[in-house]
């Protein structure tokens, strides 16, 4: 059988143990997200939703659109994105909070060739700044810094990336998260692009750092 139809069928395998299971030896949460990404006169339209769960029940959720508008004219790579995402997270009576959380960023990405036994790879280093409009809270604003690095050269038809980002909250004056990944993402397939990646979170609360990990898997069309 052709080997697009064995990819397909691992990210619907994939999808299929991420909804199911009720925790994972490594990972206490499950995250579903899935992105749209359309191309309009040079300038990127994005959409997504995600969807997160721990111990069976979903704690988070959020929808997101946005722009990716190229700016080559100052450097290659460089990009600024603006959107305006809408994130959800359980009351404490019932119901649902709502934190109205516009952003910008600007990402750089550039690639560097292979050297030694280092492959061809794609750096992406990525300033976000969120405006976060909360019920329940105080207002804030937050700055995360990322830095992305992914292999250009596919191995069994994936390629593997890492990325580390750092949280800090302007409200609080001081460093709020740091959060690590580990991943592959997978051959386009019928317009689909699945990836899959491991995440360990570390939130500063209540004067100690929180660990969360979580098995992420993204589909993208």
């Amino acid at each position: 059988m052709r080997l697009d139809f064995w990819q397909a069928r691992l990210a619907r395998l994939l999808l299929s143990a991420l909804l199911a299971a009720p925790t994972l030896a490594l990972a206490a949460g499950q995250e579903l997200k899935l992105s749209l990404k359309r191309d309009f006169a040079g300038t990127e339209l994005k959409a997504e939703v995600d969807f997160r769960r721990e111990a069976g029940h979903l704690f988070r959720r959020h929808y997101d659109v946005g722009v990716r508008i190229p700016l080559s004219a100052w450097a290659k790579g460089l990009s600024l994105g603006l959107n305006y995402r809408m994130v959800y997270t359980p009351a404490d009576h019932g119901g649902w909070n709502l934190e109205k959380r516009p952003h910008m960023q600007l990402q750089k990405t550039f690639d560097t060739a292979a050297a030694a036994w280092f492959p061809e790879l794609r750096w992406g280093l990525r300033s976000r700044h969120e405006f976060r409009f909360r019920q329940q809270k105080e207002d804030s604003q937050r700055n995360r810094v990322r830095l992305k690095i992914q292999s250009k050269r596919t191995f069994y038809k994936v390629r593997p990336f890492v990325a580390n980002e750092y949280y800090y909250d302007f409200r609080k004056d001081e460093l709020s998260r740091i959060k690590a990944e580990l991943g592959v993402s997978f051959s386009k397939v019928y317009g689909l692009k699945p990836s899959l990646s491991y995440k360990y979170t570390s939130t500063y609360k209540q004067g100690e750092w929180q660990p969360y990990s979580a098995l992420a898997l993204k589909l993208a069309f």
